[in-house]
This record gives C-alpha cells, sequence and structure tokens, in this order.
C-alpha cells in the first residue's frame, strides 16, 4: 500500500537516484528555476544522506532547509538540473547546516 500516489515511472525512479548520486559527488547543483536560484545538496549523518535546498534570495540572502524526498524529486524531475560552482554565501548556508 501506497503513502501517496507515485506519478513517476520506474526510468524515473532511476534517473533520480543517478541524479541524486551525481549532486553527492559534485557537492551542489542548481535547480533550474528562472523564478529563484535553489541549490541542492546532500549531507550525511553518518550513512544517511539528508537532502538540503538553500534559496539565494534577490537580497543577497542565502537560506537553507532540508527537504523531504518527494520535494527534491519533483525539483529534479520537472525543473532539471544545473551542475556548477555556487556562490560563497550558499556554502556557507550548507556548511551552517551541516553543524544543526
Amino acid at each position: 500500500m501506497k503513502d501517496r500516489e507515485d506519478t513517476h515511472s520506474e526510468a524515473d525512479s532511476s534517473t533520480f537516484i543517478e541524479q541524486l548520486t551525481r549532486i553527492s559527488n559534485e557537492g551542489y547543483a542548481l535547480v533550474n528555476d528562472d523564478k529563484k536560484d535553489k541549490w541542492l545538496s546532500i549531507v550525511y549523518e553518518g550513512n544517511v544522506g539528508h537532502i538540503l535546498c538553500t534559496t539565494l534570495h534577490s537580497n543577497d540572502i542565502a537560506d537553507g532547509e532540508e527537504i523531504p524526498t518527494p520535494l527534491a524529486r519533483d525539483f529534479i524531475m520537472d525543473d532539471g538540473l544545473v551542475y556548477k560552482e555556487p556562490p560563497e554565501k550558499v556554502k556557507r548556508e550548507v556548511n551552517r547546516l551541516e553543524q544543526i
């Protein structure tokens, strides 16, 4: 029994897992969304990975939060990702979140 209706196929699941692995290997990925700069990253607590989303707002403030896997999946499958180095403000916010 599923908790929520799964609208993605098995092929999408494979792609999603590959993308999570690439985010982990690259360090960061920019969500390909014209509205806001949203950066995905994965931090580990032991062997458990937590997906973080850090938004760099137009006022040059970066804030981040842990996001649920379905939301990360929606970002990856619907918007796509760009792999490039984020601004220092994003890196500092991820480092801050890692300490919490």
